[in-house]
C-alpha cells in the first residue's frame, strides 16, 4: 500500500507541475479537479515557488474537498456547480448513499466535491461541466426516487453538520481509537486497518499501532469519517478522554 501511495503522490505532483507550466505559458488560470486537504497541502508546497497565485475553493467557505487554481493573477470564479438532490418521498439518505449513487453513474471521485446532507435535501458540489448530466441521470439514491436541480452557489449558506461522541481509550493507537469510534473490539478494528479500510488524514494506514494526534481526520470504511479531539485530562484509571466529531 505504501508503494501505491507513493505512486499516487507522484502522479498528483506531476499533474500539479503540468498545471503550473500551462498557467505560466498561457497567462491564464488553470484549475485542478477536486482534491482533499492533504493533497492540497502537498500540491501547494510543490508549486509555492512558481510565482503563481495559488488558491482553492470548494463551492462554500468551509468546504473540505476543493479545486486548486494556479494563475498569474487572483481568481475568485471557479468552475463549480451545486446540485440539490431531493427525494420525491421526502426521505433523506446517508452521505454514503448519495456518493454511491453518483459513482454508479461512472463518475470519477475527483469530479465531485463535498456532499452536504441537509434536513430536506443533499447538496452535491461538482465540476460545472457535468452538472447537466447529473440533473438528467441522477434519478435514484438507494431505494428513493430523486429529482436533481442546479442551485445558485452565491445564494447558498452551507453548514456541515457533525455529531460529537466521547470515549476513553487506553492509548492513542489507531486500533484503540477505531475500536472506540466503530464500537468494535480491538481485534476487529485491527482487521479493518490491515485490510486497508482505514485512512488517517486521507492516507490509508495499515499499522494498528500508529499513533494519532489531536486534530487528525480518520475515515473508517462502512462507519464514517470523524475528527479526533484529545483532552489533556485523564480518567481516574489513567485513560485518555477523546471526542470524535463525526460528519453526518
Amino acid at each position: 500500500m505504501d508503494r501505491k501511495a507513493d505512486r499516487e503522490s507522484g502522479e498528483l505532483l506531476a499533474r500539479i507541475q503540468d498545471a503550473a507550466v500551462r498557467a505560466q505559458r498561457s497567462d491564464r488560470p488553470v484549475f485542478t479537479r477536486f482534491l482533499n486537504p492533504a493533497q492540497i497541502a502537498q500540491a501547494t508546497a510543490h508549486v509555492k515557488k512558481s510565482g503563481l497565485e495559488i488558491g482553492s475553493f470548494g463551492g462554500y467557505h468551509t468546504a473540505e474537498r476543493r479545486m486548486m487554481c494556479l494563475s498569474p493573477f487572483e481568481v475568485t470564479d471557479y468552475p463549480i456547480a451545486c446540485l440539490s438532490v431531493i427525494s420525491t418521498d421526502g426521505s433523506v439518505r446517508s452521505h454514503r448513499d448519495y456518493l454511491g449513487a453518483l459513482l454508479n453513474l461512472g463518475l470519477d471521485r475527483e469530479c465531485l466535491g463535498d456532499i452536504v446532507v441537509r434536513e430536506k435535501d443533499a447538496l452535491v458540489f461538482c465540476i460545472d461541466t457535468i452538472a447537466p448530466f447529473l440533473t438528467m441521470e441522477l434519478t435514484r439514491v438507494g431505494s428513493s426516487v430523486v429529482r436533481t436541480q442546479e442551485v445558485d452557489i452565491a445564494a447558498l449558506s452551507v453548514e456541515r453538520k457533525t455529531a460529537v461522541s466521547t470515549a476513553t481509550v487506553s492509548s492513542l493507537r489507531l486500533d484503540c481509537v477505531v475500536a472506540a469510534f466503530a464500537h468494535l473490539s480491538r481485534t476487529d478494528s485491527a482487521t479493518l486497518i490491515t485490510r486497508g479500510l482505514v485512512q488517517v488524514n486521507y492516507q490509508v494506514c495499515e499499522k494498528s499501532a500508529a499513533s494519532l494526534s489531536d486534530g487528525d481526520t480518520l475515515s473508517v470504511r462502512g462507519h464514517g469519517k470523524f475528527v479526533l479531539h484529545v483532552s489533556d485530562r485523564l480518567s481516574k484509571k489513567g485513560r485518555i478522554h477523546i471526542q470524535m466529531e463525526q460528519y453526518i
